[in-house]
C-alpha cells in the first residue's frame, strides 16, 4: 500500500483527535487563547473604527448567533466576519513564531458555529480550537520562503486553512464533507500584499473576519452535500503551496509529530498591541533603557539587524515614519519605538488620532536605521540585534524572544492585567464581578457544558 498523502495524514489527524487525548498542557494554553481572545475582541468593540460598520453590516441577517460588538444576533456566518473582524482589529491577540496568530480565525468561527448548534460542550469547543491553532502554525511553518514578494499577507490564508479543518470538526462533518469544506475555503481565502505597504489601508484589521466567513460557509455548505473534493488540496500540482510559495515549502513540517506534540502549546500571548516584528525590538529598547538609564534626548541612533521579515514593519520608511491609519501605526516599527521613546511605554492607549500626529514620535522615529541578517531563516524570524548610540556611550543587546512567548511567559498576575486592562474598552461595560465571571469561564472553558454559557457572560 502506498504512503498516505500529506492531505490524506492531515484528514487522519482530525478525524482521530478527540479531547481525551489532548495533553493537559495544550488544553491550557488552548483555554488562555481563549481568554486571550476574548479580551482583545471585546477592547476592539471601541477601539477599532472598521467594527461599527462590520456589525451593521453583519445585522442585515437574522440568526442566532451573537455579534459581540452589540450583542445583536445574526447569521453564523455574519457573527463569523463582525467576530472575526474583532480578532486582529488592535494587533494584539496571540501568535507565533511560525509568524501567524493561530486563534485569530478559528476562534470567532468556532465561536458562531457553537452558538448555531447549541449544544456544543467546553471539551468539544477546545478540541476543535486546538486542530484549528495547531494546523495554523503548522502550515505556516512549512513556508520557507517569504511570500511578500509573491504579493501575498500570508497570516489569514494560512488561518483560514487550519480553521476550516477545525470548524469542519466541531461540526462533526465526515470524512468527504470535510475534504469539500476545505476546497471550498480554499476557492475563497486570499489576503493581498498591499495590506503591508498601502499607508491609509485598515483592510489588515479586517481580514481574519473575511476569513472566518469563508470557514464557516464552507463547512455549512458542505454540510448539504456538495460535492467540490480536491484531490490533495495541501500538496498537490496545483494545491495550497504552488498557490502561495511557488511550491517553495517543507511539509515534514505539517507531518513531524502530527497528533502528538501540538503547536498550541508555543502560542504567544503578547504584551504589546502592535506587530509582533515589533515585540523583539520593543524588548531589547525597554531593557537598555532601563537599565543604562537613559532617556530620549539621550540616544542619537538605534540601529537593528533583523529577520527580512520584519520588513512589513519597516518599509517603505517613510510610509512607516507617517503611518495614516492606527491599523498601520501597529505595523510601523519607527512608530511604535519612537513611542517608546517619547513617552516610555506602548499599550492601548498609544494608537491614538493624536499620537499619528504627533511630530515628536517621527522625529525620534528617524532615529532608527536598519539591515536584514540575511544568514538568519524563518526560525529566528524574532531575533534582534539592536546597538543604541547615546550620549552616554554605546550599546549593544542581542535578544531571541520578547516577553510572552514560551520562553518569557506572561506571569498570571499579567495575564489576568491584560484581560481586565482590555475589558476597560468593551463598550457593552460589565462590572467588576462580571468581568471575573468571564475571565474564569474562558480560563477553564473546557469545564463549559456548553458553549453557550460563555457567551450569555458577554
Amino acid at each position: 500500500m502506498s504512503e498516505r498523502t500529506v492531505s490524506q495524514q492531515v484528514l487522519d489527524y482530525v478525524l482521530d483527535l478527540d479531547f481525551g487525548k489532548l495533553p493537559e498542557r495544550t488544553v491550557k494554553a488552548q483555554e488562555h487563547s481563549v481568554n486571550d481572545m476574548l479580551a482583545c475582541m471585546l477592547a476592539a468593540t471601541s477601539l477599532d473604527e472598521t467594527t461599527p460598520k462590520a456589525a451593521e453590516y453583519a445585522a442585515r441577517q437574522t440568526g442566532p448567533c451573537t455579534i459581540l460588538y452589540d450583542g445583536k444576533k445574526t447569521s453564523p456566518e455574519m457573527a463569523a466576519l463582525a467576530n472575526g473582524v474583532l480578532s486582529h482589529a488592535i494587533d494584539f491577540d496571540d501568535s507565533h513564531d511560525a509568524l501567524v496568530h493561530p486563534s485569530g480565525v478559528i476562534f470567532p468561527a468556532a465561536l458562531a458555529v457553537s452558538e448555531y448548534l447549541g449544544d456544543v460542550s467546553g471539551e468539544e469547543f477546545i478540541t476543535a480550537l486546538v486542530i484549528g491553532t495547531d494546523l495554523s502554525c503548522r502550515f505556516t511553518q512549512a513556508i520557507t520562503v517569504n511570500t511578500q514578494p509573491f504579493g501575498w499577507n500570508h497570516p489569514a490564508i494560512t488561518e483560514c486553512l487550519g480553521a476550516v479543518y477545525g470548524v469542519a470538526k466541531l461540526m462533526r462533518l465526515d470524512e468527504g464533507e470535510i475534504m469539500d469544506a476545505v476546497a471550498m475555503a480554499m476557492t475563497q481565502f486570499t489576503c493581498s500584499g498591499e495590506s503591508l505597504s498601502s499607508k491609509g489601508s485598515v483592510i489588515r484589521t479586517m481580514r481574519e473576519g473575511f476569513a472566518a466567513q469563508a470557514v464557516v460557509q464552507s463547512c455549512m455548505m458542505a454540510k448539504l452535500g456538495m460535492h467540490t473534493r480536491f484531490d490533495t488540496p495541501i500538496e498537490g500540482k496545483m494545491g495550497f503551496y504552488t498557490m502561495y510559495t511557488r511550491g517553495n515549502c517543507d511539509l515534514t513540517r505539517i507531518t513531524d509529530g502530527l497528533g502528538k506534540r501540538f503547536e498550541t502549546d508555543n502560542i504567544t500571548y503578547k504584551p504589546w498591541p502592535s506587530c509582533k516584528a515589533t515585540h523583539t525590538p520593543i524588548q531589547v529598547l525597554t531593557d537598555i533603557m532601563a537599565k543604562e538609564d537613559l532617556k530620549a534626548e539621550d540616544i542619537k541612533e538605534i540601529h537593528l539587524k533583523l529577520h527580512e521579515s520584519a520588513a512589513m514593519a519597516l518599509e517603505p520608511f517613510e510610509y512607516k515614519l507617517q503611518p495614516e491609519s492606527v491599523a498601520m501605526a501597529k505595523v510601523s516599527m519607527p512608530f511604535v519605538l519612537g513611542t517608546i521613546l517619547k513617552y516610555g511605554s506602548l499599550d492601548l492607549g498609544s494608537f491614538t488620532e493624536e499620537r499619528l500626529a504627533d511630530p515628536d514620535i517621527r522625529e525620534q522615529g528617524r532615529k532608527i536605521s536598519f539591515e536584514y541578517e540575511s544568514s538568519w531563516g524563518k526560525p529566528q524570524a524574532h531575533f534582534a540585534d539592536m546597538t543604541v548610540k547615546s550620549s552616554k556611550g554605546e550599546f549593544f543587546r542581542h535578544e531571541e524572544s520578547s516577553m510572552g512567548g514560551t520562553g518569557h511567559p506572561l506571569t498570571d498576575a499579567q495575564v489576568k492585567d491584560k484581560f481586565f486592562s482590555c475589558l476597560k474598552f468593551y463598550r457593552m461595560l460589565r462590572n467588576e464581578e462580571q468581568i471575573e465571571k468571564l475571565f474564569g469561564a474562558s480560563m477553564n472553558a473546557s469545564a463549559l457544558k456548553n458553549v453557550k454559557e460563555l457567551i450569555d457572560l458577554l
